[in-house]
């Protein structure tokens, strides 16, 4: 069933929301620890006063609420300029290795 859905055209699968999720999620899996770490406390208040299940839809749904804006921070002001600048690195130094050797002798 399962490779069933991932051959198939499947909007439920893959839309705006699932690509964003899929972009972030590298500083999602990062931020998210910080962000749980932070709520313990209004976590134990939402046990006290609520049944299990929706404590735990009431935790998940303000750690998410939280973390994918923070993660998306991160991805837009950390992770991808990291990427663009190891992208340049890996250029310069891959151009320097293809260039001719009496060119590169001059250069440092």
């Amino acid at each position: 069933m399962l490779l069933g859905l991932l051959l198939a055209n499947n909007r439920l699968l893959v839309n705006r929301a699932t690509c964003f999720l899929g972009a972030i999620s590298y500083s999602l899996y990062l931020v998210h620890p910080f962000v749980v770490s932070r709520l313990y406390g209004v976590f134990a208040r939402l046990y006290e006063h609520l049944p299990p299940g929706a404590a735990y839809a009431g935790c998940a749904a303000i750690s998410l609420a939280l973390a994918i804006p923070a993660a998306w921070l991160t991805y837009r002001f950390v992770e991808k300029p990291g990427i663009r600048l190891g992208h340049r690195l890996f250029a310069r130094v891959s151009a320097r290795k293809r260039a001719p050797v009496g060119e590169t002798q001059g250069a440092y």
